[in-house]
């Protein structure tokens, strides 16, 4: 019986986009159809085929690993040799955990089924030194986010601190956002104002 390692895979390039939050998904300069679209050219230059079947979509936090059932089917398909690489958009797109550990059992399952792995903005080399490599910058994009959110929460309380509003995803009932808007035209979310038509609700209860 032949193992599984000695049976070619097809040059079938599996694509893995994820994004953290729903807005992500369209407005991040690395939206969900940013990262396919430059992962296809990446695969177009290199000889890879594309199957849509295996165009795999995620919205979900870097940080973990079993929850994320779009990489849990991709690594369940992988079993199957339908196709012979993943392709990530990068490092921390598969992976924001600061110790590393996702993407070793991540690129450990992956290396098991005969399935190879690769990232269009950075180079991969299928080696001991291109594995380790792999996981310092794994924990190295795990370390960084875990300043991003320090630096946001230092930010949040210095607000609270000054008195000023913590927006959140939308206006408490009763209100919308007050009409400043960013230099770009984006509502600042500096301030709440009576919202006309919910207002009155709100008066009416209380």
């Amino acid at each position: 019986m032949r193992r599984i390692q000695d049976i070619p895979a097809p040059r079938i390039a599996a694509i893995y986009c994820r994004v953290s939050s729903q807005q992500q998904s369209t407005e991040d300069r690395v939206s969900l159809d940013t990262q396919e679209a430059e992962a296809r050219k990446w695969c177009a230059a290199r000889g890879w085929g594309v199957d849509n079947e295996y165009i795999y979509h995620e919205v979900h936090t870097g940080e973990d690993l079993w929850q994320r059932k779009v990489l849990q089917q991709l690594l369940e398909d992988a079993k199957s040799r339908q196709f012979g690489l993943v392709l990530a958009h990068s490092v921390d797109r598969l992976s924001r955990d600061a110790t590393a550990a996702h993407v070793g059992i991540i690129t450990d399952q992956l290396d098991r089924a005969g399935v190879a792995f690769d990232f269009v903005t950075e180079a991969f080399e299928a080696s001991p030194i291109g594995f380790l490599m792999l996981q310092v910058r794994g924990f190295a994009a795990g370390i960084e986010n875990e300043r991003r959110r320090e630096r946001f929460m230092r930010a949040t309380r210095a607000k609270a601190i000054s008195g000023k509003l913590i927006p959140g995803g939308r206006p408490l009932y009763g209100y919308q956002w007050g009409p400043e808007r960013s230099p770009l035209g984006k509502l600042t979310k500096e301030r709440l104002v009576p919202d006309p038509v919910t207002a009155p609700i709100v008066v009416r209860i209380y």
